[in-house]
């Protein structure tokens, strides 16, 4: 009732401020390798490893509450959609990094967020699903 709907404004209010920042973290990246600020090239991709963790967890609770049920293979297709995007992103600044020996690229926090990412998205389809 009055709580889920209040419950989700709440959500979708996060979920599209994580959006708007995702937004611009992508534009920034980019801006960054086309012009070798290979100082930032590292948080960027923290900061981008984080929005796609906290996306996806935002997205999946907002499908969880929505009075009408999405089909878990359109879930699946837009969380696709977004981690391809970001993934893409991310696939440039590993490359741009690693033209550079003496740089250090965050395997490991980027892998781990793309990895609960997945996770909930398959958690979340199974919900939808069942």
């Amino acid at each position: 009732g009055r709580y889920t709907i209040t419950m989700t404004s709440i959500v979708l209010g996060f979920h599209i401020v994580g959006a708007l920042i995702t937004g611009i973290l992508i534009v920034k990246a980019i801006i960054d390798v086309l012009s070798n600020r290979l100082h930032v090239l590292r948080p960027r991709a923290v900061q981008l490893g984080y929005c796609i963790c906290y996306q996806v967890i935002t997205g999946a609770l907002l499908t969880i509450l929505a009075s009408q049920k999405m089909s878990p293979i359109l879930f699946c297709n837009k969380i696709g959609l977004y981690l391809g995007i970001v993934g893409l992103v991310e696939l440039f600044l590993f490359i741009k990094v690693k033209s550079k020996p003496t740089l250090f690229f965050p395997i490991r926090v980027v892998l781990a967020s793309f990895t609960i990412s997945i996770v909930m998205t398959i958690s979340t389809a199974f919900y939808l699903q069942f």
